[in-house]
């Protein structure tokens, strides 16, 4: 007359690696380039502080926070080392990655042409009371060459394996 219904459950444990690889690439990479920017806020923090970029022009007074002055480079230059260091774990196979490492890289060395310039050219000729100025020209002055040497050089090696992972792959011929 009347039926026995039974339902029986499944007990489903999650599965470690299947959540890690439910995880997208591009939020992996927007975490890193997250803390790096983290790193980036906290190092100018303590290195300027709160100090402020004072331009005396004529009858104006300018106060420019050094947030952008000093927070582009900082993040840059964290988020190119660590992308070589990270990448070099991968022997740098991974196109988009290498494109991110290789612009930061390439930027860093406009950045710090740039802000060499600008030092330069504004110590003498113009009226600009720059508080952390002479922290940040004897930085640049001592620091110049180890720096292109420590950005070109990985940017060299990355451009180099690069084109020999891509040769290896067949996408270009020797």
């Amino acid at each position: 007359m009347g039926r026995k219904f039974s339902v029986h459950f499944k007990s489903v444990t999650p599965n470690p690696t299947h959540m890690r690889k439910s995880i997208s690439p591009a939020l992996i990479e927007l975490c890193w380039i997250v803390l790096a920017a983290i790193l980036a806020w906290f190092l100018r923090s303590i290195f300027y502080g709160y100090a402020t970029v004072d331009i005396n022009l004529y009858d104006t007074y300018y106060v420019v926070s050094p947030d952008a002055i000093m927070f582009i480079p900082l993040f840059l230059f964290i988020t190119y080392v660590i992308y070589v260091v990270k990448e070099a774990f991968y022997r740098y196979r991974r196109t988009a990655r290498n494109v991110v490492m290789l612009v930061t890289g390439l930027s860093v060395l406009v950045l710090m042409n740039l802000l060499q310039v600008t030092i330069f050219y504004t110590s003498g000729m113009a009226f600009v009371d720059i508080k952390p100025l002479p922290r940040i020209e004897a930085f640049i002055n001592k620091a110049d060459l180890p720096l292109f040497i420590i950005v070109i050089g990985p940017l060299l090696s990355v451009m180099y394996r690069w084109g020999l992972a891509a040769a290896a792959s067949g996408v270009i011929s020797r």
